[in-house]
């Protein structure tokens, strides 16, 4: 997290802080859509309808990419991804063309900020100014998500509390091409912890006893590649880390133990996992790695 305040002249905790209003009506309520995820390992589709307060999950279906098609959130092969999906799409027997896609990348930058209340026209230069006062890139190369989390007043002063996402303008307009490849209309593309935040409201406002009120909740996306872990609180986003560690990695130990192929080594962490511990294996790995 970081915080800059060019104006703050003096540490004080901050008066209280005015959530933002949540719209009644959500511009995706009603409409059919296909979410995608593409990950380094495999590929997701989702499809389902956004009704009231609920979602309808009509189908769901997922393949495991070829090697290196796609990873840290890039597209390393394009026109794999493409087939890729669609096959998932035809094997999925999909009709709607709107979709939603959700990625996650090292290279996307996430802070939270306190800044003066500006108007809208004004408020992403702001963000693009004091950003680049703090890191070494060149904002004009991002695409900016900005969202209100409050609003207060200091020094009598208005205040807003913002999260901002960056997202390199590469990565998005990749996304793009695929998206025109593929005949879709790309109705949003999000970073994975705002797409868990915005269905977390969704399940607080639909169930008034959630079990994500008043209370601290850590989600662990458990990846090929990376270990995503986002940490909300009373439903509100509070901090996301994406830490390089991830299935893969458990496969290399397992191929090295065993002296295996990669892919029979997946299979037996899959199959076996509940016969082995961490201990297990790292005492047999040393062992090995020792005698050799």
């Amino acid at each position: 997290m970081f915080s800059r305040n060019k104006d703050k002249t003096k540490s004080q905790e901050p008066a209280e802080v005015k959530s933002p209003k949540v719209p009644k009506k959500s511009k995706m309520s009603g409409k059919a859509r296909m979410s995608l995820d593409i990950g380094s390992k495999t590929t997701k589709l989702v499809t389902g309808i956004l009704k009231g307060n609920s979602v309808n999950i009509s189908s769901v279906n997922g393949t495991i990419n070829k090697s290196e098609a796609c990873f840290d959130g890039k597209m390393l092969d394009i026109h794999e991804v493409e087939s890729t999906i669609k096959r998932l799409i035809s094997s999925s027997s999909v009709h709607t063309k709107s979709a939603v896609c959700t990625i996650e990348s090292t290279e996307i930058i996430r802070r939270e900020m306190d800044i003066s209340d500006v108007s809208e026209g004004d408020l992403e230069g702001l963000v693009s100014y004091e950003i680049s006062q703090y890191l070494p890139i060149d904002t004009a190369n991002y695409l900016l998500q900005i969202r209100k989390l409050g609003s207060y007043q200091e020094d009598k002063i208005n205040k807003i509390k913002i999260a901002v996402g960056a997202m390199p303008k590469g990565i998005a307009e990749s996304y793009q091409k695929l998206y025109s490849a593929l005949g879709l209309d790309q109705s949003a593309l999000d970073i994975n912890s705002n797409a868990l935040e915005k269905l977390i409201k969704l399940e607080k406002k639909a169930d008034s006893r959630s079990v994500f009120n008043n209370r601290n909740v850590a989600f662990i996306d458990m990846g090929h590649s990376f270990f995503n872990i986002s940490i909300f609180g009373n439903g509100d986003y509070l901090f996301s880390k994406l830490l390089p560690i991830g299935g893969s990695m458990v496969d290399s130990v397992i191929s090295d133990v065993y002296r295996i192929g990669l892919n029979e080594a997946e299979t037996v962490k899959i199959r076996k996992s509940d016969n082995y511990s961490i201990n297990d294996m790292l005492t047999k790995f040393s062992q090995q790695k020792t005698s050799s």
